[in-house]
């Protein structure tokens, strides 16, 4: 991004530019997708390379991480807890969420999961309307970047933050709260309990 590496993650080669885009806003490079001018996602020798055009006037400084990061920890390789904590702007709700919805898109998301399917190994992050009905799932191994790719469609496709919600198939954290409010997704729902964090 910009013309330097700043991630490593291992996860799933499905829906790259879709990753991409969410990852770049929901850990802060950038605070608009406008700002994204091309995605390219290249195979290389051991995995996927993904090159991210970005205004150069729009790329956030950030500090490095000390070490790839993995599939399942949003906080892998940062030295400073104050890292962690990015902020964000006020995030409104634009519906109440009812848990019938909540309900419907949980037993719709496994028929959605194709990858899911052949090796129940996978999480899901799924883009859901306020009646329930799922409009887009993304998978993969690990589940930041299930929601990192669920983010980017969202965002690539334009579609309103605040007139759907985003379920997933994993526990919650901090960090999968904070992805949602960088880009100003107001409810998640997850079908784990939350972590102490």
């Amino acid at each position: 991004m910009g013309g330097r590496a700043r991630d490593v993650a291992a996860g799933q080669g499905s829906s790259l530019s879709d990753f991409a885009v969410g990852f770049s806003l929901s850990e802060g490079f950038v605070s608009d997708a406008t700002a994204i001018r091309n995605v390219v996602a290249l195979t290389v020798e051991n995995g996927f390379c993904v090159d991210i055009a970005v205004d150069a006037s729009a790329l956030k400084p950030r500090t490095a991480r000390a070490i790839e990061g993995r599939t399942g920890c949003g906080l892998c390789g940062v030295e400073d807890i104050a890292d962690v904590i990015r902020p964000t702007a006020p995030v409104t709700r634009g519906f109440a969420l009812d848990p019938a919805a909540v309900e419907k898109a949980f037993a719709d998301l496994p028929a959605l999961q194709p990858m899911n399917r052949v090796n129940h190994s996978v999480h899901a992050a799924a883009w859901v309307m306020p009646g329930g009905e799922i409009r887009l799932v993304r998978e993969d191994i690990g589940r930041h970047n299930a929601l990192d790719k669920l983010l980017g469609a969202v965002l690539r496709q334009d579609l309103d933050g605040k007139a759907g919600f985003v379920a997933m198939t994993s526990r919650c954290s901090f960090e999968l709260v904070q992805k949602c409010a960088m880009v100003g997704i107001a409810h998640l729902v997850t079908i784990s309990a939350p972590t102490g964090l």
